[in-house]
């Protein structure tokens, strides 16, 4: 990032008040809407104690969710915020075999990240930009709310750890999504394509992370048959260096989606249908 990026940052921060949270089928850049809210009188005064300022961002890393203010470099930069869900610890039936294992209690986050979420990261941080690359990584304005995708493991761990959170193990990953009974999908044992985003729905690509809300888990945390791989902390047995990867995606069979589904993926590797949810220690 470079000092004019800075300054305009800087420039939009003093200036950006409120953007609705739902902007869907807006299509102005956000330095359109900073110089919008610039124009209007009073702006300044106008601004609640209690709102924090948003960061500067690019028009293809849009967002538009409110969270928590942080600082950052001397700034005020906009974090967010991830709905985390308390997983209790306790026992469970684990893996293809059902075997007995135990957690302690954990969060993880209801949804995968989303790309308004990586978008408030990449922004605020600059990781991974150039010029003409962002990590490998875009998105279009009207798939905020889609999962973020082409994530590799290390750009999921520095997102995670700006968010102040990690990335859950390959056990707490399946507890969360298939509770203690050992059930094969996360609302029963029985696949339905109208509680998740596989190939069977026909939806070719990814879907919003609120999209099934049938197809929650016992714990209520969504979207974990289908849509994206995520990544987990625990490395793969059966592949060198390689991570483990849950939950199947939307062009994955109904097999891969089981709860107990895996396979592994080099840590810089990366593609379209492979992203992260969060978990976070109690």
């Amino acid at each position: 990032m470079n000092d004019t990026d800075r300054q305009r940052i800087g420039e939009i921060l003093r200036r950006l008040n409120r953007i609705d949270e739902r902007l869907d089928g807006m299509k102005k850049s956000i330095g359109d809407i900073a110089c919008a809210l610039s124009n209007r009188p009073g702006m300044e005064d106008n601004r609640k104690a209690d709102e924090p300022e948003l960061p500067a961002s690019r028009p293809e890393l849009e967002m538009g969710e409110r969270g928590n203010a942080g600082i950052g470099d001397g700034e005020m930069v906009f974090i967010p915020t991830i709905e985390m869900i308390e997983i209790p610890g306790g026992p469970f039936l684990y893996g293809p075999s059902k075997e007995k294992n135990s957690l302690p209690a954990f969060e993880i986050a209801k949804y995968p990240l989303t790309n308004r979420q990586y978008a408030a990261f990449l922004n605020a941080t600059g990781y991974g930009v150039t010029e003409n690359n962002v990590c490998g990584w875009e998105i279009s304005f009207d798939k905020r709310g889609h999962p973020a995708v082409r994530i590799s493991y290390a750009d999921a761990e520095a997102c995670a750890k700006w968010y102040g959170m990690r990335l859950p193990t390959e056990q707490e990953w399946e507890k969360a999504a298939r509770g203690t009974d050992g059930r094969e999908y996360p609302w029963g044992n029985e696949f339905d394509p109208e509680k998740c985003n596989t190939r069977e729905g026909g939806a070719g690509g990814t879907t919003p992370v609120d999209s099934y809300p049938k197809g929650a888990s016992p714990y209520g945390v969504m979207d974990m048959a289908g849509n994206v791989w995520e990544w987990t902390s625990t490395p793969c047995e059966s592949e060198e260096n390689s991570r483990v990867l849950r939950g199947g995606s939307s062009i994955g069979s109904s097999v891969s989606a089981r709860c107990s589904g895996r396979y592994g993926l080099d840590p810089d590797g990366r593609a379209d249908d492979v992203g992260v949810r969060f978990s976070r220690t109690l």
